[in-house]
Order: structure tokens, then C-alpha cells, then sequence
């Protein structure tokens, strides 16, 4: 069973190693794998540790492994999410993305945005995400990696809640029979 929980900081080397892998995997098709083990070198561990410190870090694991993670922003709806390519297509992207819209309605927000590698986006249209344009993911201070925006729109079926800043997470997720984000 897949299990949500809060990130931490004993978490920041698997979830760089994940980052790392993904970019390989996303990037080799469009720009090479030397170019894209280039870039997966420039992660540094610091920014994991940076989103540990900004606000909502979760993860999803099994029992013996890290699969994924993302880091939800809960004043500007900004997200960072990225799951370990042999796991993608295993709906954990969009169980951290269930999470993650959980709490923004909670917390009475317009939107989600968030980051695509390139050759990812198709992973988060079945979510409701929608490409916004050209962008750019920081590696680094002076690294940066091509990527496409995109935007979700929140649908409220009652009123909007009152906005609030405080997260709350923990949750395990059944995913027998889902599909990934």
C-alpha cells in the first residue's frame, strides 16, 4: 500500500536522487543523455532542503522505498512534484496530487500551477492541468532546465473556505486499479 506522509529531512537524499533520475529520463529523448546527465549533476541537495523549509513537503513511499514527492506552496498554489520514472505510471502523481488540491481547497485557493519536465505534461492533463506556456525549473541558482507551465483551476461546489495557512497532512492511499496523473 502506498503511504502519503510529510516529508523529512532524512527524506532529502531519495528525493534528490528521484529528481535526478527524472530529469535523465524526461531530458535524454529531446536533448541527449550526456546533456541531460549534465543537468541531473547540477541538482543540488540544498534545494530539497529549501523545500522542506517553505511550506507543505510530501512524499509517497511503500514500505521499502520513496517513489515520489511534491512540494505544495500554500499562499500562491505553486507546486513541485516529481515521481521515479519505473513508478509513473502507478497513479502516484496524481495521489500526491489528490493531497495536495485537498489542501488548497482547504485553504480556499483559485489555482495550481506547476512545472512540467518536458515529455511530462501528458501526466498531469488527465488531472485537469493545462499548459500555460514556456517556463523554466531552477536546478540551481545558476542552472535552470526548459519546462512547460501549467495551471489548474479549482472548482468549489459550495462556498470558498475562508483562506488559511497551516497544512495538514497524513494519509495512506489505496491505488489498486488507479491510473497515474
Amino acid at each position: 500500500m502506498l503511504t502519503i506522509r510529510q516529508a523529512r529531512e532524512s527524506d532529502c537524499a531519495a528525493m534528490c536522487d528521484i529528481h535526478r533520475a527524472a530529469i535523465v529520463h524526461h531530458y535524454s529523448p529531446t536533448h541527449g543523455e550526456e546533456t541531460a546527465r549534465k543537468w541531473a549533476s547540477m541538482f543540488r541537495t540544498g534545494v530539497c532542503e529549501e523545500w522542506l523549509a517553505s511550506g507543505m513537503m510530501i512524499v509517497a513511499e511503500e514500505p521499502s522505498s520513496l517513489l515520489g514527492f511534491a512540494q505544495f506552496d500554500g499562499d500562491t498554489g505553486d507546486i513541485e512534484i516529481c515521481v521515479l520514472p519505473e513508478a509513473e505510471k502507478r497513479a502516484i502523481a496524481s495521489a500526491l496530487l489528490a493531497v495536495i488540491e485537498t489542501e488548497a481547497r482547504t485553504r480556499g485557493l483559485d489555482s495550481l500551477h506547476l512545472s512540467a519536465m518536458l515529455n511530462s505534461e501528458r501526466l498531469y492533463i488527465p488531472s485537469g492541468f493545462a499548459g500555460a506556456g514556456a517556463g523554466t525549473m531552477a536546478l540551481s541558482s545558476d542552472a535552470c532546465l526548459p519546462c512547460v507551465t501549467m495551471e489548474k483551476q479549482l472548482q468549489y461546489t459550495e462556498p470558498r473556505p475562508e483562506r488559511r495557512r497551516t497544512a495538514r497532512v497524513g494519509s495512506e492511499v489505496d491505488l489498486d486499479g488507479g491510473t497515474d496523473a
